[in-house]
């Protein structure tokens, strides 16, 4: 990867179509190789052909920049503004990843379609239509925890959209990763969003799991089964339990 940068630095991007543009940046990101000035020669020549992307490429794109905390304001935007209007061509794997890479550390405050005050970034308005059109049938458990954690992640209300992931996430629990159940609880409680099944259903599902769990997402199941938006919840089953049963097992692991 070192020799890469060094001939793309020589030579530039100007010869590299729009998947030729998306695959570089993904795979830089994909082995986390730092290389700033490869990331601002293809966000210039990316945002002169967005056009020409496939969902596939705008969305790994979006992907490969915020995974590299690469700040590129203007290529989100404009990613954000091509996006939109073809959100409905869009697989659901694309849309959760174009969800998460715009929710995510490195594109914070992006995503907003154009420059703009707006407190709440447009692409996310359009996200919740089409999934609101579509239903999330077709959503594997990863694709449901990253999209969940992505609209908690930047504050956008959309009631219908976690009600359809509650009903949808709770047929498939058995098969989230325990990031994924960690990042659920954590969307639906930072969401304020009340789904005492999901809450109850996520607790039968991690306490015999919890030695998979990493010191990080025992503390986010922790907090989120403590948050407001999940009290009196995370008991495991409908239960008057003074203390849910996934602290038991919790403080026992």
């Amino acid at each position: 990867f070192d020799a890469l940068a060094a001939e793309v630095a020589r030579r530039g991007v100007g010869g590299f179509k729009p998947q030729e543009l998306a695959n570089t940046a993904w795979a830089f990101a994909k082995v986390a190789h730092a290389a700033p000035a490869l990331f601002d020669a293809l966000s210039g020549r990316s945002l002169l052909s967005l056009d020409a992307f496939s969902p596939q490429g705008l969305a790994n794109t979006a992907w490969a920049f915020a995974s590299a905390g690469h700040a590129a304001p203007e290529l989100f935007d404009a990613i954000a503004a091509e996006a939109a209007p073809r959100l409905s061509q869009f697989k659901p794997q694309e849309l959760s990843i174009l969800a998460w890479a715009c929710a995510a550390d490195g594109a914070a405050g992006n995503c907003r379609g154009k420059p703009s005050a707006a407190p709440v970034p447009l692409l996310f308005d359009a996200l919740a239509a089409e999934v609101a059109r579509r239903g999330v049938g077709g959503f594997k458990p990863q694709e449901l925890a990253n999209t969940a954690w992505a609209f908690a992640k930047v504050a956008h209300a959309a009631p219908a959209l976690f009600d359809a992931l509650s009903g949808r996430s709770l047929l498939s629990l058995d098969a989230f990763s325990p990031q994924g159940l960690a990042n659920t609880a954590w969307a639906f409680a930072s969401a304020g969003h009340a789904a005492p099944e999901l809450f109850d259903a996520i607790a039968a599902e991690a306490a015999p799991r919890l030695s998979q769990f990493k010191p990080q997402e025992l503390s986010i199941l922790a907090w989120a089964c403590a948050a407001d938006g999940a009290a009196g919840n995370c008991r495991g089953k409908p239960s008057a339990a003074p203390v849910p049963l996934l602290f038991d097992a919790l403080a026992a692991e």
